[in-house]
């Protein structure tokens, strides 16, 4: 800051383009922080939403294996129970592009 003849303090143009330099910065470094918090919230809620549908679908596997009567058949990737009510039901671990009507979706 200089002092003029007349007793009037101001800024220098080298002074103003410097201060406006070092507040875009800090502008951009706030933007910047800004953009990737939100871009790891997305992915968080992404996270917590995919361990809930697994959760769900755990659940009920293990409500149907508990509730079955008898393992009638089985593979790698499919057993077969049948309920106490005599009717069988398949229950197979697949991927989600080719789901069966009877079938857990598994994530």
């Amino acid at each position: 800051m200089s002092i003029r003849a007349g007793g009037q303090a101001a800024f220098t143009l080298v002074e103003l383009m410097v201060a406006s330099a070092l507040g875009l910065l800090l502008a951009t470094a706030i933007a910047t922080f800004a953009f990737f918090s939100s871009r790891s919230f997305v992915a968080m809620a992404s996270y917590t939403e995919m361990n809930q549908r697994s959760q769900l679908a755990l659940d009920k596997m293990s409500k149907e294996i508990r509730q079955a009567r008898q393992l009638t058949a089985f593979s790698t990737n499919s057993l077969t129970f049948a309920n106490a009510d005599a009717k069988k039901r398949r229950r197979r671990a697949c991927s989600p592009q080719k789901l069966p009507s009877e079938t857990i979706k598994l994530l």
